[in-house]
């Protein structure tokens, strides 16, 4: 190959025949190469799906921290081009030598783990959302996902907690253990479909609501989510009973006092006047939320007075006002 040949100690990987691997195959390639060096490292009695699960997270991990720390120094005043940087700071292969050679069967699989591992699923479906809109998203809109990416990526992990559950004020965030992270984390569809969208689509945030929100001209603010649902009279009714149920159980804070939720493609005036349509709210929460402190109490009412917007009415709004 030409690049084999101007690179004489690079060789380029072969994918059965091709030079290239589509991103929906290359999970299944990652798993059989791995299973092939669990053998050469006299380890074949890991090689099963629950172990190779594992120690694809744990390499995808290393590698996401990499190209997340090449982004970040892209954005530092003075900052290296991304490709300079991608050129200098490289991952050993020791270090992914080290990581296969080594039983991770003792890997403790709690909060901190599936911590970083939503996180590298959060990378993962941005990757995927940029590769299957190519040819939509031009260098300034990849240069402003690329900032949100470095922001989610440099969160803790008690921030990054609190920000899936403000993205995701429908449900609640759970994930210290293997079920509640299947069963309560992030889901492909809603992220790439609804939230990535909406980042991409609409303007830059406005610098006064922190990272990621927005500002009309009538000082409205707007925050992304990833609420999929369609905007018939009982998705709206479903979705702002469980909205105000989360609020009820977590006591999340609206994200930065918003006005407007961003959705896919449900609009909902009153999240109060359309849940009040259904049996479905428990009236004992309520009650006993009446009773309580006032900071609590506040939290509830500022749910109940916000707005559901589909992001087509969002984008007519807010990128007209693109300062």
């Amino acid at each position: 190959m030409d690049i084999e040949a101007l690179h004489t100690k690079m060789k380029i990987y072969n994918y059965d025949g091709d030079s290239y691997c589509k991103i929906e195959d290359l999970q299944d390639k990652i798993k059989a190469q791995l299973n092939n060096c669990l053998t050469k490292f006299g380890l074949p009695h890991l090689s099963n799906d629950n172990y190779l699960e594992t120690l694809s997270n744990e390499l995808e991990s290393l590698i996401t921290d990499n190209v997340v720390s090449i982004h970040a120094q892209n954005h530092l005043p003075n900052g290296d081009s991304i490709n300079k940087s991608a050129y200098y700071k490289t991952i050993s292969l020791n270090r992914f030598r080290d990581f296969i050679a080594t039983d991770l069967t003792s890997l403790h699989q709690d909060k901190i783990y599936f911590t970083k591992k939503l996180k590298t699923d959060l990378n993962r479906y941005y990757q995927e959302f940029c590769f299957e809109n190519e040819n939509e998203i031009d260098q300034e809109a990849q240069k402003k996902l690329h900032l949100y990416l470095v922001y989610f990526n440099n969160l803790n992990d008690s921030l990054f907690e609190s920000f899936l559950q403000k993205i995701m004020p429908h449900r609640i965030v759970k994930f210290s253990t293997l079920q509640q992270y299947k069963d309560n984390s992030l889901l492909k569809d809603e992220i790439k479909k609804v939230f990535f969208n909406i980042l991409h689509s609409i303007r830059h945030s406005d610098d006064d609501i922190n990272k990621i929100g927005w500002i009309d001209t009538e000082k409205k603010k707007y925050f992304p989510s990833t609420i999929i649902v369609s905007n018939t009279s009982q998705s709206k009714q479903i979705i702002s009973v469980e909205i105000l149920n989360t609020a009820l159980e977590t006591l999340i804070e609206v994200p930065f006092n918003t006005d407007y939720i961003i959705t896919e493609g449900c609009n909902v005036l009153s999240i109060l006047e359309e849940a009040n349509r259904s049996t479905r709210i428990n009236q004992s929460d309520i009650d006993i939320l009446n009773d309580s402190t006032s900071a609590e109490y506040d939290k509830i009412t500022k749910w109940k007075n916000i707005t559901l917007i589909e992001i087509d009415q969002a984008k007519q709004k807010l990128n007209e006002n693109n300062n």
